[in-house]
């Protein structure tokens, strides 16, 4: 969000008074939501607002020179550190794993890549502890209609909890789970979310159109009335349901103020929606943004926190699972030199320098790695 910090500048550094602006009309509220938030009130002209602050400036002693430039917009701080975190992440990550060809596997004595291999089942997934406490808790929350949000950094491992979750309840049988598929998360409306769950608890998941069956009402109000009914009679049955959005951290702050009152509709005393959401770091920031506190409050957070201290245990796990053993692939200084590298380790992460790493083995002609093939690797990716 961009700010007016020239504005707010310029009030600050010459003491104007807030009620100064109350004679143009203009309450200090509304002010402090302009230069702080560059929030302006809905329905109101803009440029007279503008020219209200203006007058009370000159009259306060402010010159044209220093006016010059007031509205222009610096983003805050907080913004231009997301985007950096953004674009360390996009640079630490850009290209994903290497992709190690059929003589590099020969090579390294591997039967598959095992830093780009698709996960198959659950026997595929890594068993960390920081990602089996969030599925814990994912789980928790769909048995006991919570709301969750979950995030962690790119490649923590949210998709692959989520893919064992959803066939966890895929399992139980007395799950209905509802997620929006539209891309765009920013584009994601309340009334698509509530369109979404009526067909899931009408016809099932991943289910298109009506197809002449029983039509939801058009206005929104009538739709959550129909939704609450149809929730309410799952319940009943014994069917619990689940709403799940990824990409959370893309939401609009309307949608996500939306999301709190669906995971109030109830039946007496039992709520009727478990809501999950899954998003990346920016997403914590965006639900602690003051105009969304009251879900804040409702929230139940959890991260995926990094594996660092599982790092070794991991590598061995990849390694094991291609038909490679570690010892013949890396030296000891090898893998330190990797864990001094990444602060944050991540499985993708460490697929990402693991298989840089054994790449330059490959081309250098030297298994076990050495620690000196680890800093070319490093150079290289950089």
């Amino acid at each position: 969000m961009a700010t007016l910090l020239f504005l707010k500048d310029v009030i600050k550094r010459h003491h104007i008074r807030l009620t100064n602006f109350q004679k143009q009309g203009l309450s200090k509220s509304l002010v402090c939501q302009i230069y702080n938030h560059n929030i302006w009130p809905a329905g109101q002209d803009h440029d007279r607002i503008k020219e209200g602050i203006e007058s009370v400036l000159r009259e306060s002693g402010i010159n044209e020179a220093e006016l010059t430039g007031i509205w222009d917009e610096e983003e805050s701080s907080e913004n231009k550190t997301k985007k950096q975190n953004q674009n360390i992440r996009k640079s630490i990550y850009k290209g994903g794993p290497k992709m190690l060809p059929e003589v590099v596997l020969q090579k390294a004595g591997l039967s598959k890549d095992p830093f780009t291999h698709e996960v198959g089942d659950v026997g595929d997934v890594f068993d960390a502890k920081p990602q089996m406490f969030v599925f814990q808790k994912m789980v928790d929350a769909a048995e006991n209609q919570k709301l969750l949000g979950v995030f962690g950094e790119v490649g923590s491992g949210k998709t692959i909890i989520k893919t064992v979750f959803l066939e966890q309840l895929k399992q139980k049988r007395n799950f209905i789970v509802s997620e929006p598929l539209i891309n765009q998360k920013e584009r994601l409306m309340p009334s698509s979310i509530v369109d979404g769950l009526i067909q899931d608890v009408l016809y099932g998941s991943g289910t298109i159109g009506m197809n002449g069956r029983l039509q939801s009402p058009r206005s929104l109000e009538a739709k959550n009335r129909f939704l609450k009914y149809h929730l309410s009679a799952k319940r009943k049955n014994g069917i619990k349901t689940v709403l799940i959005i990824d990409e959370a951290h893309d939401l609009t702050l309307s949608t996500v103020k939306s999301l709190k009152r669906l995971h109030e509709l109830q039946d007496g005393f039992k709520k009727l929606l478990s809501i999950i959401l899954i998003g990346q770091p920016e997403f914590e920031s965006l639900v602690k943004d003051y105009r969304v506190r009251e879900v804040t409050a409702r929230l139940d957070f959890v991260r995926m926190a990094p594996i660092n201290g599982m790092f070794d245990d991991y590598l061995k796990w990849k390694i094991d699972h291609a038909g490679g053993k570690l010892e013949e692939i890396f030296t000891p200084e090898a893998v330190t030199g990797m864990k001094r590298r990444i602060s944050t380790a991540t499985p993708l992460s460490i697929n990402v320098m693991a298989s840089h790493v054994v790449y330059m083995g490959w081309k250098m002609d030297s298994f076990p790695v050495s620690e000196e093939l680890v800093e070319m690797a490093w150079k290289e990716m950089a």
